[in-house]
Parts: structure tokens; C-alpha cells; sequence
């Protein structure tokens, strides 16, 4: 269990914070997985296990495995407000989709990507009934990266390690979201992908640029970046 220091992510907006590196987080055993925001949003790993590479992180085999979010004080429920999402992720080959973050169910929303098996494997979208396509941002397999959605009324943004890679305009609006469970490495359709899980943080604001910029650079350096 590597010794956590805090690092200087960015706090303002934070509902979500869950990051095996540290002891006020998770033990080292157990299920019981401690949000860090401070709002009570605790996850359980179901079927998940620890490892103590690159100071701790979070094992899911892609048969069953997930972590399971339960929402304590209504913070998911975003509505069609702003919002960020940040993932870090090493998935394993696979030939289902690779969920990143899901809302209740993909139909709510879910942060995944195509499966590898297809021609556009990997590449990343957002799922809310409907598609919201990132067509130049792709997950890679077997190799660290930090992943980041933002979304400000229809316009969604995507970024990797920390750099702006896609925007898109959502025509249709921004869609309602309203949610009492998230999930971590799962999706509808019982959609399980085997992948190494880093920090993950979710803030009801819109990171900047720069904001993101921060994120990536307090943790670089743990996942050999």
C-alpha cells in the first residue's frame, strides 16, 4: 500500500473521489472503497481486487468484476448541467465495450468505448439513449492513460493525458441525467471488460483546460508518464 501525500488535484466542484493509493480510501482488504470529496459517495468492489502496482489501484477481470457507487446526497444527479468526468484506465483486449463510467445504465449515460474487435476499436464516445461519437480519441490497450470528458450545455469535450483530443456539439441538447448508482467497468447488457483502474474523480462543474492540465500532472509520474 503506497503512502498517500494528497496530490494537487483540483478540489473545486469534487463529488467524487476514489483513489486506491490511498489508506482513506481503501485498506489494502475488503470491499469498502471510501470517496475522498467528502460527500459520502463510498464504492464497493464487486468481484474487483487490489494491487499495490503504481502505489494501488483496482483489478477487474472483465467476466463479473465492477465497482458499484452508491449516490449518498443526490450529486448525480447533474440534470443538464456541467460536468466532468476523470478516469484513469488500462484496459486489456477485449470484444466488448470498455466502460469507463456509467450512470445507472448506458440509456442514462455511460463514458465508454467501441470494442476492440471492431475496425474503430477503442475509440471513446458517451451513450445516453444516443451516441455523442469522439472521432479522434481512442483508448489504448495495455498502457496507462488519463481520461477526461467535460460537458457545458451541448458541447462535450474530450481529453487524454491531460490534452484536448475532441469536441462535439450534442444538437439534441444536454441530456437529463438523474441517478442513484454509478458504476466502474460496467455497462447494460452485462458489458464487463477486463482493465486496470487508476483514480477516478467526478466534479458537477466544468474543468478548464488548465484544470485538466493539473489532474494529469498530480499523477503522471505514479503511472510512468
Amino acid at each position: 500500500m503506497g503512502i498517500f501525500r494528497g496530490p494537487n488535484i483540483v478540489r473545486d466542484g469534487l463529488i467524487l473521489n476514489l483513489d486506491a493509493a490511498s489508506l482513506r480510501s481503501y485498506s489494502g482488504s475488503g470491499t469498502d472503497f471510501y470517496d475522498l470529496s467528502g460527500n459520502g459517495n463510498h464504492g464497493v468492489l464487486d468481484g474487483a481486487t487490489y494491487s499495490s502496482d503504481n502505489l494501488g489501484i483496482i483489478s477487474l477481470d472483465g467476466t463479473n468484476d465492477r465497482i458499484s457507487i452508491t449516490d449518498s446526497n443526490n450529486d448525480f444527479d447533474i440534470g443538464t448541467g456541467d460536468f466532468t468526468i476523470n478516469c484513469w484506465i488500462n484496459p486489456s483486449y477485449d470484444s466488448t465495450y470498455p466502460h469507463l463510467f456509467t450512470l445507472n445504465d448506458q440509456y442514462n449515460f455511460t463514458l465508454k468505448g467501441i470494442r476492440f474487435d471492431n475496425s474503430d476499436g477503442g475509440k471513446l464516445y458517451v451513450y445516453q439513449g444516443y451516441s455523442v461519437m469522439f472521432n479522434n480519441s481512442y483508448l489504448t490497450t495495455d498502457e496507462w492513460q488519463m481520461i477526461t470528458l467535460t460537458r457545458d450545455g451541448e458541447v462535450h469535450k474530450l481529453y487524454k493525458n491531460g490534452v484536448l483530443t475532441d469536441t462535439v456539439t450534442d444538437s439534441s441538447g444536454p441530456k437529463n441525467i438523474s441517478a442513484t448508482t454509478a458504476y466502474i467497468g460496467w455497462g447494460w447488457a452485462s458489458e464487463y471488460t477486463p482493465q486496470k483502474r487508476g483514480p477516478v474523480q467526478v466534479y458537477n462543474t466544468l474543468l478548464s483546460d488548465e484544470q485538466v492540465l493539473q489532474n494529469y500532472n498530480a499523477h503522471k509520474e505514479r503511472f510512468g508518464l
